[in-house]
């Protein structure tokens, strides 16, 4: 078969498995149309403030990269100012290419270049560890096993914040970051009172809170530019900075900043609509 035609092809494939991994994975949630309406009601003008202080701090992720384009600035500012951060990498990332590299590469060899990646970032942002759930990507569950992992690594690290999506982004893996933290929530009553700050990475939340993140914009960015795997499939670097940049509209539209829903775990997972 002629060059051309293999490579026509390819990129065919890949169009195609990208368009099932976001019908699978994106599509199936949809926001409750009442939750938005009322965090649209009570958020109309959410306030500009830091991060929360904070001696230690975990970042939920669904994938590697979703903790610098949710809250890598946010990151930054509590690393500035003297905080230990931990991330927890909910799945093993190895849906997040195209189809040609699923052909010239193993899963192993996937998950291992999304790792790396991750490593090259975080180290970038300041985060102290890393932690892999290794749940599948796309497919993700909350199940004992996972929970049980999580719950350990809150016993270890004790945040006072812990940073995850909101719960209305449209993606299956993010969705599963809360049926983590509310699972945990049932087990354990204690945690009622524990600090949320959620983040938005697929879908634009309505945020109680918008952080300045102007001086930490560009080691954001090249944090973000780690992830070469990933910006082989989507231009990140300038969607997350027109949205930073539209995001500073709540500080008169200077500089850029990240939005959040800051509320208590209790709080928030009274949010989450009934099954």
């Amino acid at each position: 078969m002629p060059d051309r035609e293999i490579g026509f092809l390819s990129r065919l494939l890949g169009s195609l498995y990208r368009a099932v991994y976001r019908v699978l994975a994106l599509g199936a949630i949809r926001a409750p149309m009442q939750l938005l309406l009322k965090l649209s009601r009570q958020n109309a003008v959410p306030a500009v403030m830091g991060v929360p202080a904070a001696r230690t701090v975990l970042v939920l992720a669904p994938h590697m990269d979703d903790e610098t384009i949710g809250c890598g600035g946010a990151i930054l500012q509590h690393v500035g100012a003297g905080a230990r951060v931990d991330v927890v990498f909910v799945t093993d990332g190895a849906m997040g290419f195209d189809a040609g590299a699923r052909r010239v590469s193993s899963t192993g060899e996937r998950v291992e270049l999304r790792r790396s990646e991750a490593r090259a970032a975080c180290e970038r942002l300041g985060a102290r560890k890393l932690h892999f759930l290794d749940l599948p990507d796309g497919r993700s569950q909350a199940n004992a096993s996972a929970v049980r992992a999580l719950h350990d690594i809150l016993a270890d690290t004790r945040p006072d914040v812990v940073y995850l999506p909101f719960l209305t982004d449209s993606h299956h893996d993010h969705q599963t970051c809360n049926a983590l933290l509310f699972s945990l929530l049932a087990n354990d009553p204690s945690l009622a009172s524990l600090l949320c700050a959620c983040y938005e990475v697929w879908t634009p939340l309505y945020p109680n809170t918008v952080v300045d993140i102007s001086e930490q914009m560009e080691s954001k960015m090249a944090a973000l530019a780690c992830y070469k795997s990933q910006l082989a499939l989507n231009n990140y670097l300038s969607s997350v900075r027109g949205l930073n940049a539209y995001r500073a509209i709540a500080n008169n539209s200077r500089g850029y900043a990240e939005a959040f829903y800051l509320t208590t775990l209790k709080e928030y997972a009274a949010l989450a609509p009934a099954d």
